[in-house]
Protein backbone atom coordinates (compact mmCIF):
# COMPACT_ATOMS: atom_id res chain seq x y z
CA UNK A 1 0.00 0.00 0.00
CA UNK A 2 1.46 3.37 -1.01
CA UNK A 3 0.08 4.99 2.14
CA UNK A 4 1.68 2.47 4.48
CA UNK A 5 4.94 4.45 4.98
CA UNK A 6 2.89 7.39 6.29
CA UNK A 7 1.09 5.09 8.75
CA UNK A 8 4.46 4.37 10.34
CA UNK A 9 4.71 8.10 11.22
CA UNK A 10 1.15 8.97 12.27
CA UNK A 11 2.01 12.33 13.91
CA UNK A 12 3.97 13.87 11.05
CA UNK A 13 3.34 14.94 7.50
CA UNK A 14 6.92 14.22 6.47
CA UNK A 15 7.20 11.56 3.81
CA UNK A 16 9.73 8.92 4.93
CA UNK A 17 11.09 8.87 1.39
CA UNK A 18 12.25 12.45 1.93
CA UNK A 19 14.20 11.59 5.10
CA UNK A 20 17.44 10.72 3.21
CA UNK A 21 17.48 14.27 1.85
CA UNK A 22 17.12 15.65 5.37
CA UNK A 23 19.94 13.41 6.52
CA UNK A 24 22.13 14.65 3.66
CA UNK A 25 21.42 18.29 4.50
CA UNK A 26 22.18 17.81 8.21
CA UNK A 27 25.27 15.79 7.38
CA UNK A 28 26.45 18.45 4.95
CA UNK A 29 26.07 21.20 7.54
CA UNK A 30 27.93 19.19 10.17
CA UNK A 31 30.69 18.41 7.67
CA UNK A 32 31.04 22.09 6.81
CA UNK A 33 31.27 23.04 10.49
CA UNK A 34 33.89 20.35 11.08
CA UNK A 35 35.86 21.48 8.02
CA UNK A 36 35.87 25.11 9.19
CA UNK A 37 37.07 23.98 12.60
CA UNK A 38 39.89 21.96 11.08
CA UNK A 39 40.92 24.95 8.94
CA UNK A 40 40.89 27.17 12.03
CA UNK A 41 43.13 24.79 13.95
CA UNK A 42 45.46 24.47 10.95
CA UNK A 43 45.73 28.24 10.61
CA UNK A 44 46.45 28.62 14.33
CA UNK A 45 49.19 25.97 14.11
CA UNK A 46 50.64 27.68 11.02
CA UNK A 47 50.79 31.17 12.56
CA UNK A 48 51.44 30.40 16.26
CA UNK A 49 53.87 27.50 15.95
CA UNK A 50 56.85 27.90 18.26
CA UNK A 51 55.37 30.86 20.12
CA UNK A 52 57.78 32.39 22.63
CA UNK A 53 57.45 35.31 25.05
CA UNK A 54 60.52 37.01 26.48
CA UNK A 55 60.97 40.00 28.74
CA UNK A 56 63.70 42.45 27.84
CA UNK A 57 63.85 45.29 30.29
CA UNK A 58 60.48 47.03 30.27
CA UNK A 59 59.42 45.39 27.00
CA UNK A 60 57.98 42.01 26.10
CA UNK A 61 59.04 40.30 22.88
CA UNK A 62 56.95 37.68 21.08
CA UNK A 63 58.02 35.44 18.22
CA UNK A 64 56.05 32.77 16.36
CA UNK A 65 55.33 31.22 12.97
CA UNK A 66 55.93 27.89 11.27
CA UNK A 67 57.54 29.12 8.03
CA UNK A 68 57.46 32.90 8.36
CA UNK A 69 58.61 34.02 11.80
CA UNK A 70 56.88 37.14 13.10
CA UNK A 71 58.50 39.09 15.91
CA UNK A 72 56.90 41.95 17.83
CA UNK A 73 57.76 44.07 20.85
CA UNK A 74 55.12 44.99 23.42
CA UNK A 75 56.03 47.91 25.69
CA UNK A 76 54.68 47.03 29.12
CA UNK A 77 53.80 50.66 29.78
CA UNK A 78 51.39 50.61 26.81
CA UNK A 79 49.43 47.57 27.95
CA UNK A 80 45.88 48.77 28.65
CA UNK A 81 43.96 45.55 29.19
CA UNK A 82 44.46 41.81 29.43
CA UNK A 83 41.90 39.24 28.29
CA UNK A 84 41.96 35.68 29.62
CA UNK A 85 39.89 33.16 27.66
CA UNK A 86 39.02 29.65 28.79
CA UNK A 87 37.02 27.37 26.52
CA UNK A 88 35.65 23.96 27.44
CA UNK A 89 38.69 22.26 25.90
CA UNK A 90 40.95 24.65 27.79
CA UNK A 91 39.35 23.63 31.08
CA UNK A 92 39.82 19.95 30.30
CA UNK A 93 43.52 20.56 29.54
CA UNK A 94 44.01 22.97 32.46
CA UNK A 95 45.18 25.87 30.26
CA UNK A 96 44.01 29.35 29.25
CA UNK A 97 44.71 31.81 26.42
CA UNK A 98 45.89 35.36 27.15
CA UNK A 99 45.73 38.45 24.92
CA UNK A 100 46.72 42.05 25.58
CA UNK A 101 45.44 45.39 24.27
CA UNK A 102 48.11 48.00 23.75
CA UNK A 103 47.93 51.69 22.94
CA UNK A 104 49.48 53.08 19.76
CA UNK A 105 51.64 51.16 17.33
CA UNK A 106 51.86 51.08 13.55
CA UNK A 107 52.53 47.43 12.84
CA UNK A 108 51.32 45.62 9.77
CA UNK A 109 48.01 43.84 10.05
CA UNK A 110 49.52 40.40 10.54
CA UNK A 111 52.04 41.66 13.08
CA UNK A 112 49.34 43.54 14.93
CA UNK A 113 47.36 40.33 15.26
CA UNK A 114 50.43 38.51 16.57
CA UNK A 115 51.24 41.33 18.90
CA UNK A 116 47.91 40.91 20.67
CA UNK A 117 48.89 37.46 21.90
CA UNK A 118 50.65 37.26 25.25
CA UNK A 119 50.28 33.47 25.45
CA UNK A 120 48.09 31.34 23.13
CA UNK A 121 48.34 28.55 25.71
CA UNK A 122 49.54 28.81 29.29
CA UNK A 123 48.95 26.51 32.27
CA UNK A 124 46.26 27.75 34.64
CA UNK A 125 48.59 27.59 37.65
CA UNK A 126 51.11 29.84 35.87
CA UNK A 127 48.59 32.52 34.93
CA UNK A 128 49.28 34.83 37.87
CA UNK A 129 53.00 34.74 37.18
CA UNK A 130 52.35 35.77 33.57
CA UNK A 131 49.96 38.56 34.62
CA UNK A 132 52.61 39.88 36.99
CA UNK A 133 55.06 40.08 34.09
CA UNK A 134 52.52 41.93 31.96
CA UNK A 135 51.66 44.45 34.67
CA UNK A 136 53.03 44.83 38.19
CA UNK A 137 50.49 43.87 40.82
CA UNK A 138 48.11 42.13 38.39
CA UNK A 139 46.71 38.90 39.90
CA UNK A 140 43.56 36.79 39.81
CA UNK A 141 43.96 34.37 42.70
CA UNK A 142 43.23 37.02 45.35
CA UNK A 143 40.44 38.81 43.46
CA UNK A 144 37.34 39.43 45.59
CA UNK A 145 34.58 38.80 43.06
CA UNK A 146 31.33 40.72 43.46
CA UNK A 147 28.08 39.21 42.08
CA UNK A 148 25.55 40.95 39.89
CA UNK A 149 22.01 41.76 40.99
CA UNK A 150 19.98 38.68 42.09
CA UNK A 151 17.29 39.51 39.52
CA UNK A 152 19.73 38.57 36.73
CA UNK A 153 18.99 34.89 37.22
CA UNK A 154 15.21 35.39 36.94
CA UNK A 155 15.51 37.66 33.92
CA UNK A 156 17.80 35.35 31.98
CA UNK A 157 15.79 32.26 32.99
CA UNK A 158 12.55 33.78 31.73
CA UNK A 159 14.12 34.79 28.45
CA UNK A 160 15.64 31.33 27.94
CA UNK A 161 12.33 29.60 28.77
CA UNK A 162 10.37 31.80 26.35
CA UNK A 163 12.86 31.22 23.51
CA UNK A 164 12.96 27.44 24.04
CA UNK A 165 9.18 27.19 24.21
CA UNK A 166 8.75 29.26 21.05
CA UNK A 167 11.26 27.14 19.14
CA UNK A 168 9.58 23.95 20.34
CA UNK A 169 6.18 25.26 19.22
CA UNK A 170 7.53 26.09 15.75
CA UNK A 171 9.22 22.66 15.49
CA UNK A 172 6.01 20.93 16.58
CA UNK A 173 4.01 22.78 13.95
CA UNK A 174 6.60 22.31 11.21
CA UNK A 175 7.80 18.79 12.01
CA UNK A 176 5.92 16.73 14.59
CA UNK A 177 4.03 17.17 17.89
CA UNK A 178 6.38 14.58 19.36
CA UNK A 179 8.92 17.39 19.65
CA UNK A 180 6.97 18.70 22.64
CA UNK A 181 7.88 15.55 24.57
CA UNK A 182 11.38 16.90 25.03
CA UNK A 183 10.22 20.42 25.94
CA UNK A 184 10.48 19.97 29.75
CA UNK A 185 14.04 18.69 29.42
CA UNK A 186 14.97 21.60 27.14
CA UNK A 187 13.46 24.13 29.55
CA UNK A 188 15.30 22.60 32.51
CA UNK A 189 18.56 22.72 30.53
CA UNK A 190 17.94 26.38 29.67
CA UNK A 191 17.25 27.21 33.33
CA UNK A 192 20.43 25.42 34.39
CA UNK A 193 22.37 27.37 31.75
CA UNK A 194 20.97 30.65 33.10
CA UNK A 195 21.79 29.74 36.70
CA UNK A 196 25.38 28.79 35.94
CA UNK A 197 25.89 31.78 33.65
CA UNK A 198 24.80 34.22 36.36
CA UNK A 199 26.88 32.43 39.00
CA UNK A 200 30.00 32.94 36.85
CA UNK A 201 29.18 36.60 36.11
CA UNK A 202 30.91 39.16 38.31
CA UNK A 203 33.34 42.03 38.70
CA UNK A 204 36.03 43.32 41.03
CA UNK A 205 37.86 46.60 41.57
CA UNK A 206 41.47 46.48 42.70
CA UNK A 207 44.22 49.01 43.12
CA UNK A 208 45.67 48.13 39.73
CA UNK A 209 42.79 46.98 37.54
CA UNK A 210 39.07 46.65 37.04
CA UNK A 211 38.18 43.00 36.41
CA UNK A 212 35.02 41.61 34.81
CA UNK A 213 34.12 38.02 34.00
CA UNK A 214 31.30 36.36 32.10
CA UNK A 215 30.48 33.31 29.98
CA UNK A 216 29.70 29.67 30.65
CA UNK A 217 31.04 27.46 27.89
CA UNK A 218 33.54 30.09 26.77
CA UNK A 219 34.60 32.00 29.87
CA UNK A 220 36.26 35.38 29.57
CA UNK A 221 38.01 37.45 32.22
CA UNK A 222 39.02 40.97 31.23
CA UNK A 223 41.40 43.04 33.31
CA UNK A 224 41.54 46.76 32.53
CA UNK A 225 44.30 48.83 34.08
CA UNK A 226 42.66 51.66 36.02
CA UNK A 227 45.27 54.14 34.84
CA UNK A 228 44.32 53.38 31.22
CA UNK A 229 40.54 53.77 31.55
CA UNK A 230 39.20 56.32 29.06
CA UNK A 231 35.42 56.21 29.53
CA UNK A 232 33.19 54.86 32.27
CA UNK A 233 29.51 54.79 31.34
CA UNK A 234 26.21 53.27 32.40
CA UNK A 235 22.87 52.82 30.72
CA UNK A 236 19.39 51.76 31.78
CA UNK A 237 17.00 49.98 29.45
CA UNK A 238 13.23 49.98 30.20
CA UNK A 239 13.69 46.51 31.68
CA UNK A 240 16.58 47.75 33.81
CA UNK A 241 14.46 50.57 35.21
CA UNK A 242 11.75 48.07 36.07
CA UNK A 243 14.18 45.91 38.05
CA UNK A 244 16.31 48.75 39.44
CA UNK A 245 19.47 47.74 37.60
CA UNK A 246 21.88 49.28 35.09
CA UNK A 247 24.53 48.10 32.65
CA UNK A 248 28.02 49.52 33.12
CA UNK A 249 30.78 49.72 30.56
CA UNK A 250 34.49 50.52 30.83
CA UNK A 251 36.29 51.61 27.66
CA UNK A 252 39.95 52.04 26.79
CA UNK A 253 41.54 53.88 23.88
CA UNK A 254 41.76 52.36 20.42
CA UNK A 255 39.43 49.38 20.81
CA UNK A 256 35.72 48.60 20.71
CA UNK A 257 36.14 45.56 22.98
CA UNK A 258 34.87 47.16 26.18
CA UNK A 259 34.43 45.57 29.58
CA UNK A 260 30.68 45.45 30.20
CA UNK A 261 28.92 44.37 33.38
CA UNK A 262 25.13 44.05 33.06
CA UNK A 263 22.53 43.59 35.81
CA UNK A 264 24.17 45.85 38.39
CA UNK A 265 22.20 47.39 41.22
CA UNK A 266 21.67 51.08 40.38
CA UNK A 267 23.17 52.29 43.66
CA UNK A 268 26.18 49.99 43.39
CA UNK A 269 26.75 51.05 39.78
CA UNK A 270 26.66 54.74 40.70
CA UNK A 271 29.34 54.35 43.36
CA UNK A 272 31.36 52.07 41.09
CA UNK A 273 31.29 54.60 38.25
CA UNK A 274 32.50 57.35 40.56
CA UNK A 275 35.29 55.18 41.87
CA UNK A 276 36.52 54.14 38.44
CA UNK A 277 36.17 57.66 37.05
CA UNK A 278 38.87 58.86 39.43
CA UNK A 279 41.50 57.68 36.97
CA UNK A 280 39.54 58.18 33.74
CA UNK A 281 40.09 61.26 31.53
CA UNK A 282 36.46 61.23 30.38
CA UNK A 283 33.36 60.39 32.40
CA UNK A 284 29.97 59.92 30.88
CA UNK A 285 26.66 58.96 32.43
CA UNK A 286 24.32 57.88 29.64
CA UNK A 287 21.27 58.58 31.80
CA UNK A 288 22.35 62.21 32.35
CA UNK A 289 23.17 62.91 28.71
CA UNK A 290 26.34 64.38 27.15
CA UNK A 291 28.55 66.37 29.54
CA UNK A 292 29.37 69.98 28.84
CA UNK A 293 32.75 71.33 27.87
CA UNK A 294 33.50 72.39 31.44
CA UNK A 295 32.87 68.88 32.65
CA UNK A 296 35.13 67.47 29.96
CA UNK A 297 37.88 69.90 30.89
CA UNK A 298 37.51 68.99 34.55
CA UNK A 299 38.12 65.35 33.73
CA UNK A 300 41.10 66.21 31.55
CA UNK A 301 39.59 65.02 28.29
CA UNK A 302 38.00 66.39 25.16
CA UNK A 303 34.40 65.91 24.26
CA UNK A 304 33.76 62.26 23.52
CA UNK A 305 32.61 61.14 20.12
CA UNK A 306 28.88 60.54 19.67
CA UNK A 307 27.96 57.04 20.70
CA UNK A 308 31.13 56.42 22.74
CA UNK A 309 29.05 55.80 25.81
CA UNK A 310 26.67 53.39 24.13
CA UNK A 311 26.15 50.24 26.18
CA UNK A 312 24.21 47.32 24.84
CA UNK A 313 21.06 47.38 26.99
CA UNK A 314 20.23 44.24 28.86
CA UNK A 315 17.36 42.37 27.25
CA UNK A 316 14.84 40.80 29.55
Amino acid sequence: DEHRPRELLPFTDVDPEQLPWAVLVVGGVLTLVLLLRVLSVTWAFWTLHGFTLERRGDDLRTSCGLFTRLTATIPRARIQAVTVTETLLHRVAGVVAVKVDTAGGSLLEEKAATRSWAAPIVARDRLDALLGELCEGLRLDDVAWQPVHPCARRRISRRRAVVVTALAAVAAWWWSPWVLVGLPVAVLAALWDARRRVALMGYAVGDVAFVARRGLWRRTIRLVRRAKIQVVSRRESPFDRRWGTVAMRVDIAGTHDASAVPYLDAGVAASLVERLAEGAPVWRDAAAGPPGRDADAAWGGAEAEPGVDAVEPAVS
